[in-house]
């Protein structure tokens, strides 16, 4: 009996070792979706950065030009934010995953200082991204959809070694999400 469950399992086990998404589901899900933030896959971070500009003098060319640059900072922003949440392992909603709601899963929003180093720490991650989709079509508002793709990404952003400490007293309003009080270099 033991020898049959072993041959069983010695067969199945290959099936089970190499299992990947189909190119269908990848695509669908991943390649194709530009309206969810956050890990689209292990290895695909996305972000969504938006704008609006009110002052269209210098002419249209120009306005929808600092419309995509201001997305495009704003969509940077976010996946530093999604960057700093699990480089500092902060837990986000619990519960079920139906509704993307990027507050929910990245609920803490870091001070101005702590953006602009850790784009500093996180440029060479950062660096690696691109422009998934552009959409400039109307004269005041635009939408960025900026992307990283990296097989090892989440490796890559744990490993990072922040150069300042993140002090957690200073975001009162979900102090239980952090698992330390402080977030320094010295901590790791």
């Amino acid at each position: 009996m033991r020898f049959a469950a072993f041959i069983i399992l010695m067969m199945i086990f290959p099936f089970l070792t190499v299992c990947t998404p189909s190119d269908v589901i990848y695509k669908k899900h991943v390649v194709y979706n530009f309206t969810t933030e956050g890990f689209l896959s292990p290895g695909v971070l996305q972000t969504i950065g938006k704008a609006e500009v009110t002052r269209l003098d210098a002419g249209l060319d120009a306005g929808r030009t600092r419309c995509l640059e201001e997305a495009l900072f704003r969509a940077k922003n976010r996946a530093i934010r999604v960057m700093f949440h699990t480089n500092l392992d902060i837990s986000g909603r619990e519960g079920g995953f139906a509704v993307s709601d990027f507050d929910a899963d990245y609920p803490v929003d870091f001070s101005e200082r702590d953006y602009i180093r850790a784009n500093v720490d996180f440029s060479e991650i950062l660096n690696t991204g691109y422009i998934a989709l552009q959409d400039s079509r109307s004269s005041s508002r635009c939408q960025i959809v900026f992307r990283i793709m990296d097989k090892s990404l989440i490796r890559k952003i744990k490993k990072v070694n922040l150069t300042f400490c993140v002090n957690y007293e200073s975001y009162n309003t979900v102090r239980s999400l952090f698992k330390r009080k402080n977030f320094c270099k010295e901590d790791r």
